[in-house]
């Protein structure tokens, strides 16, 4: 689904527009536009390239950033963690199991997106999870964009991140046998981050 991103103010004044942009597939693994608020603007990505945008509050491109994973090919395991991914938002195994077949029907896609989500802290620093479910290890890329990519956090299984803050990770796993799970990281800056 495609649908046109409008830049809108505090009063509900139209700011600009970010153009027609692809935000849901009900199918696995599809490139989607993922967005990051950030003191400077908002950071904008596709995900079907390794590429996210910094806007302006105002909707004006202000630069672009190398972000994310090289195009390549998807594992059967990331295929399968991402439709079961796809499943959780049923609620019995039933809608689950009719979903999962539904969702093979879809041909696989020819490669994974360049990242699955971002998040930017107070700093505009930007957090790029740049690894797909079912990798086995959450990669996330971190991005200083006034300087140049500061570094990488690799935590073990597949993490669902929501926010990253000062010193902190958020998110969301979900053990084999489907139970979700909190995951609250500790982040330690180091000091060539400011280099």
């Amino acid at each position: 689904m495609r649908r046109a991103v409008l830049v809108v103010a505090g009063t509900g004044d139209s700011l600009g527009s970010l153009g027609d942009l692809p935000l849901a597939y009900f199918s696995a693994l599809r490139p989607v536009a993922v967005f990051a608020a950030a003191p400077a603007g908002m950071y904008v990505g596709l995900g079907d390239s390794a590429v996210v945008s910094l806007y302006s509050v105002a909707g004006r491109p202000i630069r672009m950033l190398a972000a994310g994973s090289a195009r390549r090919a998807p594992t059967a395991a990331e295929y399968d963690a991402a439709i079961d991914a796809l499943m959780s938002v049923f609620r019995t195994a039933a809608d689950r199991d009719v979903g999962k077949e539904l969702a093979h029907r879809v041909p696989k896609p020819d490669f994974v997106p360049a990242y699955r989500s971002m998040h930017s802290d107070a700093q505009g620093v930007l957090y790029v999870v740049a690894s797909p479910l079912g990798a086995g290890v959450t990669t996330i890329q971190v991005i200083n964009p006034e300087r140049r990519p500061s570094g990488e956090i690799r935590i073990p299984g597949d993490v669902d991140v929501y926010e990253v803050g000062a010193g902190y990770l958020l998110g969301r796993s979900t053990d084999a046998g489907g139970r979700q799970h909190v995951v609250v990281h500790s982040l330690t800056k180091e000091a060539d981050m400011d280099r």
